[in-house]
């Protein structure tokens, strides 16, 4: 294994020094404001932590259903979505006593490092420590992972499995090249880590992983010289015996969730916004620099990009290919992956994904940036072969400090994210209240893992809203207001995964659960097993109860296969402590690379790093790499207009593609909105494209603008509202005009627009903006 400490002078490597400064800068809004944001996928993953919490605390070390979603109904969506990220952020609220909320910063905090400190790894055992640095770096503040996912997104738990993909190369590439009985039993487990991180991140990374074994074990002996041409038994014995483990350790969250996946509805995967066709990337965003932030923006705009600078280190990183002295299989290998990924996101690959049906399962092409940057870090670390080949020394120590330096400053817009306020109370109270304000349903976007006898999702039941609302420890989830006179139910005891009632009756009668019934659901009345129905459609659990005085239980149990996936990470756990304690011997098949360099060089970079983060604080303070839009200033607009409508949302400004369209072609117009006082309704806003005759050629509608409900707007900030607008291939050539209009859709009413000086301009707001059609 790569030791981090030079053994000269018992002491840190300094480029890993470097490496975790710069991940410690990366991560500084996280470990230097309290709380999390509200408004992103953080909060819902904040949720299914605190479910997860409270299974833990109640003796379910791993739940599978969610009690507290869906209006109280539970679902079971721990039996799909894989659960790492809530598990550690449960357990590390339960050991500080600071909250699940702390809990999931930590897990960010934890995949920023991780993942820094695996490419390091990786990059110095194979190609050198001065690589290593710069792949480190470039790792932690390539876009998608510095800022897109824990900010822009805040997926919490596709950040940890990006995390953890480097690692699972680096020690899998130790197994192929040791065998040692560690590097098999880290192997394993980083593999399990990042299957019950995140499924779809983790069926890329283990893609990737095996393309990479298979590489080194089949083509890159073919290259070496004849002693070291046979590919090693040992160690292809160790890598599988780690891939098998890993599988196997994993195995009780993929096995039932791939064998039960028909009981759940996945039916609205690939519709609407989440169609993949919608969400293709330009090869000009993929390559661009940072956006500088809007302070005055509700949401931050941002480029879905690999960053302009590693892309012109990774490119310096495949031309080595073209020297015979630099030349590296494994570059090639690396250069694949990259155009890979890069050719998976933008529109060039639809029939591809359109002839593989469960591609549509990854809704957004941009999640490949993920694993596009497994592929362009070690090829940004590359480039450095360049500059070890130089013989001038002020070179070879200068130019990595440089490269460095280019990468911290090439990022500084994306190190200044939105401010939060306080994340505030984590509890069924609030799950409740966000549910009846239909701001979310179980904490996914399209009713995924709903059991699918679930046909219709009930309205919310008064009384357990009630309880919901009043805070109270037990739940009673029936509904009371159907029982006959006389009846008494009292709750005995309840988790979340299980319900023990007093029953006393005089006379038969039909009790309606507010439970999803799912496959693994019993009743027991009195310790007999008792049969149920299945209410049409809502899927509920419906109980022929008898008359008498009873106990009456409901429990979720595990079924047949759930049962066996258990067993099989049970074995396999058993089986990774058996490996750990007898092993396997130490080899060492090809050598390893870990060519230190200078001690300045590492010195320098590391004072680089130390600059930026100077840099990083006065520029916090200054409002450096930021714009500050305030009022009614816009300050990324192009053009500047007024309008107001029902005295409430103020249109401001306006960003136009194009003056010329063709006939069929298409035009995307940014809105730019701001409430100035709390929104007394949820407002739909449409565009049209009008002749001078009133003719629409074309025209853009939403529910939301901006896709967020206006009455949750917040006033002192203005959003900016996407449209593209298609022209209709019969549109006469001519001039046209963009009119805007805010309306109901639940009553039909369009509301009055006026100007600044308060003229009536009508049911819609024409854009001083000529539109030329052409043929």
């Amino acid at each position: 294994m790569l030791n981090i400490v030079d053994t000269q002078n018992n002491k840190l490597q300094i480029g890993f020094l470097v490496v975790i400064a710069a991940t410690i800068l990366a991560v500084w809004p996280f470990l230097s404001s309290p709380s999390l944001p509200t408004g992103t996928d953080a909060e819902i993953h904040i949720f299914r932590a605190a479910q997860v919490e409270k299974s833990i605390t109640e003796g379910i070390l791993y739940p599978r259903w969610a009690p507290d979603f869906y209006y109280g109904n539970g679902y079971p969506i721990f039996n799909y979505y894989a659960p790492l990220a809530y598990h550690l952020a449960a357990y590390y609220s339960l050991l500080t006593g600071f909250g699940v909320v702390a809990g999931s910063k930590f897990v960010l905090i934890l995949a920023a490092f991780l993942g820094s400190v695996g490419m390091y790894m990786f990059v110095a055992k194979r190609w050198g420590r001065v690589e290593a640095m710069i792949a480190g770096v470039c790792w932690c503040y390539s876009p998608y992972i510095i800022f897109l996912e824990p900010h822009a997104r805040g997926e919490i738990a596709e950040s940890l499995a990006i995390g953890i993909s480097p690692l699972v190369l680096w020690l899998f590439d130790q197994v192929r090249n040791t065998g040692h009985k560690y590097h098999i039993v880290l192997a394993a487990l980083s593999l399990a880590a990042v299957i019950l991180s995140h499924p779809l991140t983790a069926l890329v990374t283990y893609g990737f992983l095996i393309i990479f074994l298979l590489w080194e074990f089949i083509i890159t002996p073919l290259t070496l010289d004849d002693s070291s041409k046979s590919i090693n038994g040992g160690t292809v014995y160790s890598v599988t015996i780690a891939v098998i483990l890993g599988l196997g350790l994993a195995a009780l969250y993929w096995l039932p969730a791939g064998f039960e996946r028909e009981i759940v509805r996945m039916d609205y995967y690939g519709i609407g916004h989440y169609d993949f066709r919608r969400h293709f990337i330009e090869l000009s965003e993929l390559i661009s620099p940072a956006i500088w932030s809007d302070t005055g923006a509700a949401f931050p705009v941002f480029n879905f990009s690999m960053g302009s600078v590693h892309v012109v280190l990774a490119i310096m990183g495949v031309a080595t290919v073209f020297n015979r002295h630099m030349r590296r299989l494994d570059t090639l290998l690396m250069t694949l992956g990259l155009f890979g990924a890069t050719y998976l996101m933008t529109d060039a690959s639809q029939g591809l994904w359109e002839m593989i049906p469960p591609m549509r399962y990854f809704q957004f092409p941009m999640r490949f940036l993920g694993s596009a940057a497994l592929a362009i870090v070690p090829l940004c670390g590359l480039s450095m072969a360049w500059v070890k080949n130089v013989k001038n020394d002020f070179i070879k120590n200068v130019v990595p400090s440089v490269v460095v330096g280019l990468i911290l400053f090439s990022s500084f817009p994306l190190m200044y994210p939105p401010e939060w306020s306080d994340f505030g109370e984590v509890n069924g109270q609030r799950y409740h209240r966000d549910e009846l304000q239909g701001k979310w349903f179980g904490t996914t976007c399209c009713h995924d893992f709903v059991p699918v006898d679930v046909q219709l999702i009930p309205d919310p039941d008064p009384y357990i809203t009630e309880q919901y609302l009043d805070n109270r420890v037990y739940i009673e989830k029936f509904d009371r207001q159907s029982l006959p006179s006389g009846t008494i139910i009292e709750v005995v005891s309840s988790n979340s995964e299980s319900d023990i009632y007093y029953v006393s009756s005089d006379n038969e009668f039909t009790l309606r659960m507010s439970r999803f019934y799912f496959p693994g659901w019993e009743v027991m009345i009195d310790d007999e097993q008792w049969p149920f129905e299945i209410s049409d459609p809502n899927g509920r659990i419906v109980i022929n109860m008898p008359s008498g005085e009873y106990q009456l239980k409901l429990s979720f149990e595990a079924t047949p296969i759930r049962s066996v996936a258990s067993l099989i990470s049970l074995f396999s756990l058993v089986v990774t402590i058996v490996v750990l304690l007898f092993g396997f011997r130490d080899t060492n098949v090809y050598g390893s690379s870990e060519n230190e360099g200078s001690p300045i060089i590492y010195q320098l970079a590391l004072l680089v790093v130390l600059a930026a983060m100077v840099i990083k604080y006065i520029g916090g303070v200054g409002g450096w790499f930021q714009y500050h839009s305030a009022g009614r200033n816009v300050h990324v607009a192009d053009y500047n207009t007024f309008a107001v409508v029902e005295d409430e949302l103020e249109l401001l400004a306006f960003d136009i593609s194009a003056s010329d369209v063709h006939q069929g072609g298409e035009l995307s117009l940014v809105l730019y909105w701001k409430a100035n006082v709390v929104p007394t309704r949820n407002y739909q806003v449409y565009v049209h494209l009008r002749g001078e005759d009133g003719t629409i050629v074309g025209q853009s509608d939403k529910i939301n603008p901006a896709s967020y409900p206006t009455s949750r707007w917040d006033t002192s900030k203005y959003v900016a509202d996407n449209h593209t607008i298609s022209v209709s291939e019969n549109a006469s050539t001519g001039l046209y005009q963009f009119h805007v209009g805010l309306w109901d859709h639940l009553t039909g009413e369009r509301f009055l627009a006026f100007d600044v000086n308060g003229w009536l301009l009508g049911e819609s707001i024409p854009i001083d903006h000529t539109i030329y059609v052409t043929e």
